[in-house]
């Protein structure tokens, strides 16, 4: 049984947590939460799972941990309005779960980034060219800042990734790329000469439409 109630106490099982959670993704993915629907009073929710108030607030800061609520002092819990951030968040705590290595992470982000190319060459927009020129004009300008160069090499494929058209890859990279920040900080000094040239050349090949030298560039 889910739980066991003794003269109208609650006894929470030890998986009682896992089914808290596995109840509001029923409810969130299932559509009966909308994004930016507030969760019901703390109470009622408790009594409604049939589960004590304290197993319900664990696994409502598990659940925001995931990306699925937001809870906010003084209001009640909401559903994350971002679907996205979502599943951004799940993916980040998955692999750091998993502690991937530096390398596997790099290696999975180098095999997405080329098809991602390749679809931004043929789906790229004017204003999304424009965009990628900003960034790269910033990051131009921002010698010798270590932080500002890492975001705006970040948010350069992440504008490829979008200009593709399809947002499972902004989701993957978005996640990739933030598990590997501390790998660039590292090394981003050092290429930032070539990282520059590398940034220009795709854009070239994008903003020609030439697919085959979009991979080329990002391959190379």
């Amino acid at each position: 049984m889910p739980s066991d109630r003794i003269h109208g106490t609650v006894i929470d099982g030890r998986d009682t947590v896992p089914r808290i959670l596995a109840a509001l993704h029923r409810r969130i993915v299932g559509g009966k939460l909308k994004a930016g629907t507030p969760l019901p009073p703390e109470r009622e929710l408790a009594a409604e799972l049939g589960v004590s108030r304290f197993s319900l607030r664990e696994a409502l800061r598990v659940a925001e941990s995931q990306g699925l609520v937001e809870i906010s002092r003084g209001r009640r819990t909401r559903v994350v309005v971002d679907s996205a951030s979502s599943v951004v968040a799940a993916m980040d705590l998955t692999l750091r779960r998993g502690n991937a290595s530096l390398l596997q992470l790099t290696e999975a982000r180098l095999i997405v980034e080329v098809e991602v190319a390749r679809l931004a060459a043929e789906r790229m927009t004017p204003d999304l060219l424009a965009a990628l020129q900003q960034t790269i004009d910033r990051y131009e300008q921002a010698a010798g800042d270590t932080e500002v160069r890492v975001s705006q090499d970040m948010e350069f494929h992440l504008l490829l990734a979008r200009a593709s058209g399809n947002p499972v890859f902004e989701m993957i990279l978005s996640t990739l790329g933030r598990l590997i920040l501390t790998s660039q900080r590292q090394t981003i000094p050092h290429a930032a000469h070539g990282t520059l040239d590398s940034h220009r050349r795709i854009l070239r090949a994008v903003a020609a439409g030439d697919a085959s030298a979009a991979v080329a560039r990002q391959s190379g």
